[in-house]
């Protein structure tokens, strides 16, 4: 069990990178971006702040467990609350059609499992700064829900093209 005089610092420093995740979360909503937009900044900054406080990080997420029940409850809603919010804005892009409609708590976890793992493998120095890594994590959570028009690839029956095996592919 965590000694109770680190307790405080422990909720002190997840207080602060909840601080500042939720005010761009509340930055990204505030400026109108649409739901891909908002997301890209949202996972973005996400995983700065991971990969900025590294040791915090591993912390707050390998030893949330050991938290007194008060504490842990604390966590647990400011968590969950930060996490509907990112859900409202992925059922949002689901809702305009710039989204795969997929379940929501399960897309959204994904996406922020996917940066809360980089406390375990970044190192400053051999790894891009925390901003880069950042951004590069929010193209990607974007990129792997959007939703892309369907590609249909037609291949012309023997006679049809002057050029053997030369499908064309059409937007359905």
């Amino acid at each position: 069990m965590l000694v109770p005089i680190l307790l405080k610092g422990v909720q002190s420093i997840f207080d602060d990178a909840m601080n500042v995740v939720e005010a761009e979360l509340a930055a990204s909503l505030d400026l109108g971006l649409g739901p891909a937009e908002a997301l890209e900044h949202v996972i973005s900054t996400h995983t700065r702040v991971i990969a900025e406080r590294r040791f915090v990080s591993n912390v707050l997420l390998e030893h949330s467990r050991e938290l007194p029940p008060r504490l842990a409850r604390r966590a647990l809603q400011r968590q969950s609350s930060y996490t509907a919010r990112i859900r409202k804005v992925y059922e949002q892009g689901v809702a305009d059609g710039v989204f795969f409609d997929d379940d929501p708590e399960l897309v959204v976890n994904g996406l922020l499992g996917m940066a809360n793992w980089s406390y375990r493998w970044f190192q400053p120095g051999r790894h891009p700064d925390p901003k880069i890594l950042g951004n590069l994590f929010g193209r990607l959570a974007v990129n792997a829900i959007r939703r892309y028009p369907a590609v249909q690839v037609e291949v012309p029956s023997a006679g049809e093209s002057d050029e053997p095996h030369s499908p064309t592919a059409r937007a359905v």
